[in-house]
């Protein structure tokens, strides 16, 4: 668990955590492990991997909730989290940017996002974009603050198609969208791995939107016409 690796050295006290679309919830079974005071909740917005969320919690079952949900309305249907961890979301949302902003607008002012993408030579090259300069630069336009990234090469052997096609689809990609070589094969994933902080309350940060600034609603003072 490279991604969560990240959070070592840091002085963390999460109450609310988000793990999303880590199936087979590893990264749900080592948050709440490393975080055991805290709510953490492992979502899907695929049906498959959700049932193979609820087959393979066994007995962490009292320790992190399972639930179908959507990134795009996150900030609508749940609590903000203090602590993000999604790992590989990108190929399976097209529409890069509204998926940072729906984590960003999920994250409390001063929560932390863990993300990881898959960069250009993944797959051997097949893939386009989605370096860790771009993703930076996506971050940022996002309104995440101090984003810092690294990238991993892994080399993977696939032993046959059907270990290669479960490989993908845990990752929402479309085997038939790519060239791939005959099994037994070797492929190298390029992953893009991040960290961000949301803006603490109050804070304006720069976006494709403009200037913005979060405040909660208990600070805004009403004043009262005599």
């Amino acid at each position: 668990m490279r991604l969560i690796e990240r959070l070592d050295g840091l002085r963390l006290a999460p109450q609310r955590i988000l793990d999303f679309g880590s199936a087979p919830a590893a990264g749900a079974r080592h948050l709440a492990e490393r975080f055991n005071q805290a709510t953490v909740i492992a979502m899907d917005d695929d049906a498959v991997h959700l049932r193979n969320l609820k087959r393979q919690r066994g007995w962490w079952s009292g320790r992190y909730a399972i639930r179908p949900g959507q990134l795009t309305t996150l900030a609508q249907t749940e609590d903000p989290f203090d602590l993000i961890h999604a790992p590989l979301v990108m190929p399976r949302h097209p529409d890069a940017q509204s998926v940072l902003m729906a984590l960003r607008q999920a994250l409390r002012p001063g929560g932390l996002l863990l993300m990881s993408a898959l960069g250009p030579d993944s797959l051997n090259g097949q893939m386009g974009g989605g370096d860790a300069q771009r993703l930076g630069s996506a971050l940022t336009r996002a309104g995440f603050l101090e984003p810092v990234l690294d990238t991993d090469w892994i080399t993977v052997t696939h032993p046959d198609d059907a270990d290669l096609a479960q490989c993908l689809a845990d990752m929402g990609m479309n085997a038939s969208r790519h060239d791939l070589p005959p099994t037994p094969c070797q492929l190298t994933w390029e992953i893009v791995q991040a960290t961000a902080w949301a803006a603490e309350e109050g804070m304006p940060v720069r976006t494709d939107q403009g200037e913005e600034a979060s405040v909660s609603i208990s600070q805004i003072q009403v004043r009262r016409r005599d």
